[in-house]
């Protein structure tokens, strides 16, 4: 099933955002929350079944990037895109950091861009409209270092492990890892293993 939930108090907006999902092949089940309690409701019931979540920050309930945070703290920022009126450069470098899927604009850009980032945001690609720095846009990445680490992590190794096997100092496999955790939006190497594993950015290694 290809959920997604809609986080947006203007009614118009999350219409919108809706008809133009609904398009894509995928035949996603939508649903729509209009305050930041609902949104946590429904993300807690169902942690796992959401396959993007499209979250506007500025809903009922929520401060600056609550909501987003918390999101974050579930595992989630990689499926989720934020999707705001808001021009916040502070904001914007805390989203991309923290490795969300992409950061768009309800104005500022035309609506055939909108639509087609939306369409781009379904089939999984990162899209970000920041304010200063235009697009960055593309599919999540690990780079081949931040990969190996993680999948010798994925199989149970420990750091100084890793960094023999590797031929590194312990404290470049600790950034290669914490690297990796931010790009799949993280709070542990286990469940940033756990992510790239079902993106197939790593492959499972078998240890002897």
């Amino acid at each position: 099933m290809f959920n997604v939930l809609i986080v947006e108090d203007h009614s118009l907006v999350a219409e919108a955002a809706a008809h133009k999902i609904a398009l894509s092949p995928h035949r996603p089940t939508i649903e729509v929350r209009s305050t930041a309690a609902e949104a946590l409701e429904a993300l807690r019931a169902q942690p796992g079944s959401w396959r993007l979540i499209l979250l506007d920050l500025d809903v009922p309930g929520a401060t600056g990037l609550s909501l987003a945070c918390e999101i974050h703290r579930m595992g989630l920022a990689p499926r989720t895109c934020i999707l705001t009126g808001a021009e916040r450069p502070d904001f914007e470098s805390q989203i991309v950091a923290l490795g969300f899927q992409g950061y768009l604009r309800k104005g500022g850009v035309p609506i055939a861009v909108l639509d087609q980032d939306l369409v781009g945001i379904v089939e999984g690609r990162r899209i970000f409209r920041l304010t200063n720095s235009g697009e960055i846009s593309g599919p999540l990445r690990l780079s081949a270092r931040q990969a190996q680490c993680l999948a010798f992590a994925a199989a149970g190794k420990t750091t100084k492990e890793i960094a023999r096997d590797l031929s590194l100092h312990p404290g470049t496999v600790e950034r290669y890892i914490n690297a990796a955790m931010i790009v799949m939006g993280a709070s542990s190497r286990a469940q940033a293993a756990a992510r790239a594993l079902e993106l197939g950015l790593i492959q499972t290694i078998a240890l002897p």
